[in-house]
């Protein structure tokens, strides 16, 4: 059993880590955190969880018995007895509002949401403010559409799900089904006419134009690019040149990311240290399907469409109490949301908080999406270096971050406490919001785990992004965001206006079963071990590597970072010769942005005891053979 209480916060303020601990344990009992009726680890758990002794965590047991906390039950373990007053999620936060983008703005003033759709067709019902509110919505998303909406806006038209406005500008576009799946471009020419082509990524044009959203990754899997004349636009490509220049730089970059072409399929024998894939083989199969089939035999997920855009609220409830256990967060259903993958969160967080030019931080080297969400809402992503502790802060002129605290994407590398606590004082000081990427933080094993930002935040500037597509299986598209309170109903306008109906309402419904039932649990205890040996096993194995790679350490998730020590053409020669020989890994330079350096990113979870150890094998032998 796995809990996490604020001890590394407290061991900072007591000398004495007894004192410590019980002050961490008492503060997530009485505030609720950790529930009557709560089982907590045995003394032994706990001990090896914090890296103290078995004797002090007894001590400490005994001293909140003593004071009712807790109680004992002879052959079941140790249990919460006190009754909490204040409700999960009421911790204190900022008065001071949040600072929308101009889009955001207009979400909240118009009533944001796409509104009720006619059966079959792909006109919203309702009067004409309704869709006059509509039109600005899709047209202020485009630096500085919303503005001239108005001119020769009578000549609108519905073509592949995007409306068309024949003016001297570009609307955006009409709410496009989950996380955008494909948009199209609009192009608006002097005369004003309006015409339409289909794009991949963000299109650079002549003098005066705007090339718009990159493409999003998971979420957003094709952006849209917005082609405007001179009249009307030239004063927006001043302030988005740098934006331009960025999102072209993060394109070439993911080109050729991987370390052959992976789309050719790869032969019998072949070893792929892909980054997201999962161990299938010890997914607890029975107990997820007969989640799944109690929903199909219940059917009930047919009755009506789920209109709330934030998800079920029994998963949002069962995602509360779990993040309340095993991340000290303490999450109230109410400010949880569900989305189609974390990118989805991370996209419509940057499109409801940056403005065209406005600076967003991100790290380096760093999560590409994070990027690419930044650029198509008009941003400037700026660089954040990061070293062997991850992120060092600085007084950026930013009012956004994204951040891997838990452990940075790709180095592997945890933010230590004094430099979380730097973070929520520059977001305090700046009024600015930090989206807390906790991608790959859930199997760790090694060290002291620590409380993540959002626990930490007691300012309401720390939006928790989470994602199950790594505990649970890659298909599995849901992720989850616990967000301020000020920002959960912009959120949840945003997700509506785009998704008015929540998507996968069976897999929601069992997802929250397997929840409540403890098989989640269960199953992360299980594949703790299971993912460890793996690791254990690949880091031993990579060893034979050191010549050529300078290893980050590593203490939790599902790869292995590594620096390149030759240059970029030996790096290439190297990848191509294994590729050759059926092993195949991700380049990470291109895809996270690292720079001129060669580094390479191995993922471990899918692959069997068997394939890690052949593939090793078989980079060992290229590396004596062609280097050595």
């Amino acid at each position: 059993m796995k809990i996490l209480i604020p001890f590394n916060h407290y061991a900072q303020l007591f000398p004495h880590k007894n004192t410590a601990l019980y002050r961490a344990l008492r503060e997530s009992i009485v505030e609720g955190r950790l529930e009557s009726g709560s089982k907590l680890p045995s003394s032994r758990e706990l001990a090896e969880i914090y890296g103290v002794s078995r004797g002090l965590v007894t001590q400490v047991y005994e001293m909140l018995m003593s004071e009712g906390y807790i109680e004992g039950k002879p052959g079941k373990g140790t249990f919460v007895a006190y009754r909490s007053d204040q409700a999960a999620g009421s911790g204190s936060s900022s008065d001071e509002p949040l600072i929308m983008s101009a889009w955001g703005r207009l979400l909240m003033e118009s009533g944001g949401g796409a509104g009720r759709r006619e059966e079959g067709s792909g006109v919203s019902a309702g009067n004409k403010e309704d869709s006059r509110e509509q039109e600005l919505l899709g047209a202020e998303r485009r630096p500085g559409g919303a503005k001239a909406a108005d001119a020769g806006a009578a000549g609108r038209e519905q073509t592949g799900g995007v409306k068309q406005v024949e003016t001297g500008t570009a609307g955006y576009a009409e709410a496009r089904g989950t996380g955008v799946a494909k948009a199209s471009g609009v192009k608006v020419t002097d005369a004003g006419t309006v015409g339409q082509e289909q794009t991949g990524g963000v299109k650079q044009t002549e003098a005066g134009t705007v090339g718009y959203a990159e493409a999003m990754g998971e979420g957003l899997a094709e952006g849209s690019a917005v082609k405007t004349s001179d009249a009307g636009s030239a004063g927006q490509t001043a302030a988005l040149a740098s934006t331009r220049a960025r999102a072209d730089e993060t394109r070439s970059r993911s080109a050729g990311s991987w370390s052959a072409d992976l789309h050719t399929p790869a032969g019998p024998g072949s070893v792929v240290f892909e980054l997201s894939g999962t161990d299938s083989a010890a997914f607890p199969r029975q107990a997820w399907n007969r989640c799944l089939h109690e929903q199909v035999r219940s059917a009930a997920f047919l009755e009506s469409p789920q209109r709330d855009p934030q998800g079920d609220y029994s998963l949002r409830s069962a995602i509360a109490l779990h993040l309340r256990r095993s991340r000290s967060i303490d999450a109230d259903p109410d400010c949880v949301a569900i989305v189609n993958g974390s990118m989805q969160a991370i996209a419509l967080t940057m499109q409801l908080l940056v403005n065209p030019g406005d600076e967003v931080v991100v790290e380096s080297p760093g999560y590409s999406g994070a990027v690419r969400a930044a650029a198509a809402s008009g941003g400037v992503p700026v660089d954040a270096p990061v070293d062997g502790q991850g992120i060092i802060p600085q007084p950026w002129n930013a009012r956004l971050l994204f951040v891997t605290p838990g452990r940075q994407f790709p180095t592997g590398a945890v933010l230590p406490l004094k430099r979380r606590q730097e973070l929520l004082r520059w977001a305090k000081e700046r009024g600015a919001v930090i989206i807390e990427d906790d991608y790959d933080t859930e199997f760790r094993y090694a060290g002291r785990p620590l409380e993540p930002l959002k626990a930490l935040d007691r300012e309401g500037r720390v939006l928790f992004v989470g994602t199950f597509s790594r505990t649970m299986y890659a298909g599995l598209r849901l992720g989850y965001a616990v967000l301020p309170p000020s920002l959960v109903e912009p959120f949840r306008r945003a997700k509506q206006h785009y998704e008015p109906l929540t998507t996968g309402m069976m897999e929601q419904r069992a997802l929250a079963a397997f929840m409540n039932s403890g098989a989640y649990e269960r199953h992360l205890r299980k594949m703790q071990r299971v993912y460890g040996e793996k690791a254990t096993l690949l880091r031993s194995g990579l060893k034979a590597l050191d010549p050529a790679f300078e290893w980050m350490p590593s203490e939790a998730g599902l790869h292995i970072f590594g620096w390149w020590k030759g240059g970029a053409e030996a790096y290439r020669r190297f990848a191509a010769e294994c590729a050759e020989r059926g092993v195949f890994w991700r380049a990470a330079g291109p895809h996270v942005r690292c720079g001129e350096r060669p580094a390479a990113c191995f993922g471990f979870g899918h692959l069997s005891r068997e394939e890690i150890g052949r593939g090793i094998a078989v980079m060992t032998e290229v590396l004596t053979e062609t280097f050595l």
